[in-house]
């Protein structure tokens, strides 16, 4: 496994291809989901490692990635990978494509803003009776203001930070801003981020609701105390929420995942 604590920034395509391994490609494979022969979207694909991995494990699919960071749509499409294009796009604005057999979403949710609206544009790419993979860590979880994410500063192990009226919150991450990062960037970069993430507050509650809403059909739902990419960051083992995982107000404040299997 990467010693992801180092390389999670610094080779973030590994990341993305180490992340499709231990939690993305099992679960299809539990879902007896083969993307051989479909047309497949990864919307927020970053630089496409979750894409390559895909395309190793099946080979016949045809892969589309999208993200709305021009840089990372650059480096992504310098990877060659095999049937695989990507362009830029924002979750947010009406989609052109409107033909993808299976859409993965993970971990863009929460970025949204207008949580409805990206929902509805997931909806619109897919065809009639396809599928919709969706992962976010809950808002009202311990680490769901993405904190964590931090380089360098104490604020990414302090839990529920993030709950803080913004005064409060947006002083420490100022303060303790991540080595190596200038204040300016870190201004335009995380503490913009982060805003977003305040913005959406995304709940399971909520976003239940508005898959009901949409018509979205929840195929299956798993909710995790230890999320992949946390139990892969500290090297920690994955543990799905079994305890409070089905009772609506404590499974917000104890899941620090949510994974969802959608269909239209």
């Amino acid at each position: 496994m990467l010693n992801t604590a180092r390389n999670r920034f610094e080779n973030f395509f590994e990341y993305q291809k180490e992340m499709a391994r231990v939690a993305v490609l099992p679960f299809f494979k539990n879902q007896r989901l083969d993307l051989n022969k479909r047309l497949v979207a990864d919307v927020g694909c970053g630089e496409g490692g979750i894409v390559a991995a895909l395309a190793r494990e099946y080979p016949a699919g045809n892969f589309v990635g999208f993200d709305a960071v021009k840089k990372h749509v650059i480096k992504a499409r310098g990877r060659n990978i095999a049937k695989s294009n990507f362009e830029v796009y924002d979750i947010l604005t009406e989609p052109t494509s409107r033909d993808f057999d299976v859409i993965i979403c993970r971990d863009v949710l929460e970025y949204a803003v207008d949580l409805k609206s990206a929902l509805e544009n997931l909806q619109t790419m897919c065809k009639p009776g396809g599928k919709i993979f969706v992962a976010f860590p809950p808002y009202y979880s311990p680490f769901g203001g993405h904190q964590h994410t931090l380089r360098g500063s104490y604020a990414r192990f302090l839990p529920f930070i993030h709950l803080l009226p913004d005064i409060f919150f947006n002083r420490i991450l100022e303060n303790q801003r991540p080595d190596r990062e200038g204040k300016e960037s870190f201004i335009e970069g995380y503490l913009s981020d982060f805003r977003r993430v305040r913005k959406t507050k995304i709940s399971i509650t909520k976003f239940k609701k508005f898959c009901q809403e949409l018509g979205l059909v929840i195929e299956t739902e798993e909710v995790y105390f230890i999320r992949p990419s946390i139990a892969m960051r500290y090297s920690l083992p994955i543990i799905k929420n079994r305890l409070f995982g089905r009772i609506p107000f404590f499974r917000e404040f104890s899941s620090s995942g949510a994974l969802y299997l959608l269909q239209k």
